[in-house]
């Protein structure tokens, strides 16, 4: 007999009282007490919790429950006080042990009864709280009346005043101890027997955040077992954190969570304090560490659990320029910790700035010439005239942004600023250096920085902060440099409405140009003559090839390289994995299907018109590298840029997730594009799209005969290699491409024969304009294209990218035919 058959016996008689009354309840009950199978009772327990959960939650919180975890359902009802706290905790135990596992799972006999004990708890207040009364049961009184003896037996029955309601409150409590003890039995046999096994396997699958959160959560039970703690060194790393002078209390908080508390873990010095993280630089974590010590200033600092040490020097109060931070590092130096404000421009100009030629230094060179002072500075007024930014009007900033980045400025006038403030333009190395390492920090700092596309904000309202605690170094305004090259100077950072890879390219700008964009920071180096004299020359562009001397291969050898995308056509059993109907003008599918390689599977994203009718007219997506680090398309600043107006002009879009991007971001095996490798990600890229192609053919919503290509930056490049291969394409669109590499890429650019697009920027330093955009241009083997050229560097402006890019497709593929036509 089973040790819970007294439990089991209780819940029929509750099952023969309901007579119908409560379907679904006694559906479920009655399932439950049919059975001996531990599996099946802990299944239907949860199902009839389910039941009466799901009731409470129209009933009193006036809503479905949908798909809403039960605990969370329990929360608010227990916050609202809509159920007594006994009756909480029994919810809890019972949706604590029933679903403890994954099913079917063999369970501890000691598990079912205590289900089956708050089963019957809950279900009779349930039956009450409807105002049902359970036949038979009569509502018991407190009396104290004397009853009568039999003959020969002398005895009274009473209960004495104030005993009664301790013991049930003693009953309470032992109850509640049982289920403490009993439920952190089955939490530490867990630990052990499912936890463990899953840590290993997340390790091993190089997926170190969930690792660590099944960790911290397994830690609090098992933490003393050998090989819970072998474990743990995998996503545990030690830090040796030092500061000059010692002595400073030491603060730390996930990077990305702005709102968290901080915690100390110790005092400088501190030798191995462990830390939350793999020390395998492709999966550590990311961490915001706070130095504070009295009398000194409070210095702010980022690492990774990859770094087995941080070492800061520490400065008295007062003794660090206003609004700078400290860059460590050989030659020391500090930056501004904000870029310049408008209000700080301003005071510049008040006192005389553009006036004054002591601040104005440096040649003035224009379109190739070298002009004089009086002249230069005719360039540099605001909107009407005035000496100032051009994003200014009479001289002034618009009202209420003091504390805005100053923007719509050229080169020199940042450099004449610098100048006044006694201060330096950065070196670009010197500005990389104050931003940190771009592989291991770019994907937490980005998304706490402005690429949002509205414009600048006022400085530091974003909390994308640097490794020494510099603001708004990714985004918001690009950031002028020392460095001169062949167009003018370098620019950093990337701007507000640019892509958010900016922030780790170089960009270059005519010295003159006046960008609502730009902007800048400056420097104050320590000792400036120590620093070799190369950080500040001339950059030139590192392309080696000269494209113009490649020559394509013959069409033999062509055929070869052909090849090397070839896969057999097996059956893509695909599956659309979700719907999403939300949006007002697209309906989104996640789609996935085989790979043409290993057993992997491909995920996809179509995106459909609800302005237009099917068959769709559909551009297939291939993004710039920060695919690469961005972990989720759908959540990437860039996306809605790249396909909203698409959308909206009634064509559909796909976003193949290529190997190593997004969704399929692998820890293990990053995106590395050097030497072989290169060719070995292009192989995967390129039968992903064509697999992407054969998954459009499966569907009579999409018009096959009209298939295009639609390529940024990296995607621009791999655009003069997929329609070389895939004869499939009707139209090739390329925002920002160019040739790179070794010369390979003039044998596929050559073959291309269908209607290309190209915009892009002449001042462009990843895609140089004469060697790398022209000769790709002029290579193309077919008649029917254009090269649209722009005063930017990579970038396009984006009402100019919508007008020709809408204007190619209806060109080459035709008007759509809206809805209400």
């Amino acid at each position: 007999m089973a040790i819970w058959s007294a439990e089991i016996k209780e819940l029929e008689k509750l099952h023969e009282s309901l007579g119908g009354k409560f379907l679904e309840l006694e559906k479920e009950l009655g399932q439950l007490i049919r059975t001996d199978d531990p599996n099946v009772i802990m299944l239907y327990s949860r199902r009839c919790l389910e039941v009466i959960v799901e009731d409470l939650c129209e009933c009193e919180l006036k809503r479905p429950r949908k798909t809403e975890p039960l605990q969370g359902i329990i929360d608010k009802l227990n916050k609202e006080g809509k159920v007594p706290s006994h009756i909480v905790a029994s919810m809890h135990g019972l949706n604590s042990l029933s679903t403890f596992g994954t099913h079917p799972k063999d369970f501890d006999p000691e598990q079912v009864k205590p289900v089956l004990i708050n089963l019957d708890i809950i279900i009779k207040w349930y039956l009450k709280y409807k105002g049902f009364q359970i036949p038979g049961k009569q509502k018991k009184e407190v009396q104290t009346t004397n009853i009568k003896p039999g003959k020969g037996r002398k005895f009274s029955l009473s209960v004495k005043p104030g005993t009664l309601i301790p013991g049930i409150m003693l009953s309470i409590v032992i109850l509640g101890v049982l289920l403490f003890l009993l439920n952190r039995h089955y939490k530490i046999k867990w630990a052990k027997e499912v936890a463990l096994t899953e840590i290993e396997q997340l390790i091993n699958k190089a997926n170190i955040a969930d690792a660590i959160k099944l960790v911290q959560k397994a830690g609090k039970y098992i933490s003393k077992e050998p090989k819970f703690q072998e474990l743990s060194t995998f996503v545990t790393s030690k830090l040796t954190i030092l500061t000059d002078p010692p002595g400073a209390d030491v603060y730390i908080k996930e990077y990305s969570d702005i709102d968290g508390k901080w915690r100390k873990i110790g005092r400088t010095p501190i030798d191995s304090a462990k830390i939350p993280g793999s020390s395998y630089w492709q999966a550590s974590s990311i961490y915001l560490l706070e130095n504070v010590k009295s009398g000194y200033e409070t210095i702010f600092a980022v690492i990774s659990t990859s770094d087995d040490s941080l070492n800061r020097k520490l400065f008295k109060q007062g003794t660090i320029p206003s609004d700078m931070v400290y860059v460590e590092g050989q030659n020391g130096f500090f930056i501004d910790r904000y870029e310049v404000t408008n209000k700080q421009y301003k005071e510049f100009i008040d006192k005389g700035g553009y006036s004054n030629p002591v601040y104005w230094k440096n040649e003035f060179k224009k379109d190739g010439k070298t002009i004089s002072r009086d002249e230069a500075m005719t360039f540099f007024t605001d909107n009407t005239g005035r000496p100032g930014p051009f994003t200014w009007v009479a001289g002034d900033y618009p009202e209420g942004q003091d504390n805005y980045p100053v923007s719509g400025i050229s080169w020199y006038e940042a450099a004449a600023y610098a100048e006044y403030a006694g201060k330096s333009l950065p070196a670009s190395d010197h500005w990389e250096s104050a931003a940190g390492d771009f592989i291991i920090f770019s994907s937490k700092i980005i998304p706490l920085s402005n690429f949002r596309n509205k414009g600048p904000e006022p400085v530091g309202k974003y909390q994308g902060i640097t490794r020494f605690g510099a603001y708004d170094m990714a985004g918001n305004v690009r950031e002028w440099c020392w460095n001169e090259t062949e167009v003018g100077h370098i620019i950093r950072g990337g701007a507000w409405n640019d892509a958010s890879y900016l922030y780790s390219f170089l960009s270059q700008l005519p010295s003159f140009d006046r960008s609502p964009k730009n902007g800048f920071r400056c420097v104050q180096y320590i000792d400036k003559e120590k620093i070799p004299e190369s950080a500040f020359q001339k950059i030139e562009n590192s392309e080696e090839t000269d494209f113009s001397k490649v020559k394509p291969v013959d069409d033999n050898i062509f055929t070869i390289y052909k090849n090397q995308f070839l896969y057999d056509k097996t059956d893509l059993h695909w599956k659309v994995e979700e719907k999403d109907t939300s949006n007002d003008n697209w309906t989104t599918e996640r789609i996935t299907f085989n790979s043409a390689y290993g057993k992997e599977r491909v995920i996809a994203y179509l995106f459909l018109p609800k302005n237009s009718s099917p068959p769709f007219q559909t551009l297939i997506l291939f993004p710039g590298r920060d695919a690469t680090w961005e972990k989720d398309l759908l959540k990437d600043n860039n996306t809605k840029w790249w396909i909203d107006y698409l959308l909206k002009s009634g064509r559909a879009v796909m976003c193949p997730i290529y190997k190593g991007t997004f969704d399929r971001i692998d820890e293990q095996e990053l995106v590395v594009l050097e030497g072989h490798q290169t060719q070995d990600w292009i192989i995967k890229w390129v039968k992903d799209f064509n697999r992407s192609i054969d998954y459009l053919e499966t569907r009579s919503d999409i018009d096959c005969s009209r298939i295009g290509y639609y390529g940024f930056s990296l995607g621009g490049m791999m655009g003069g290699i997929i329609p070389a291969v895939d004869d499939r394409l009707k139209v090739n669109i390329l925002i920002l491409a160019g040739l790179l590499g070794d010369g390979t890429m003039v044998s596929y650019v050559s073959r291309i024969r269908i209607p290309t697009l190209m915009l892009n920027g002449k001042y462009d330093y990843t895609f140089p304009l004469e060697n790398g955009v022209k000769q790709f241009y002029d290579l193309l083997g077919t008649k029917e294209k254009d090269l649209i050229l722009y005063d930017t560097d990579h970038y396009v402006p984006q009402n100019e990218m919508i007008k020709e890019v809408l204007a190619w497709c209806d060109k080459y593929l035709g008007p759509v035919k809206f809805k209400n036509q």
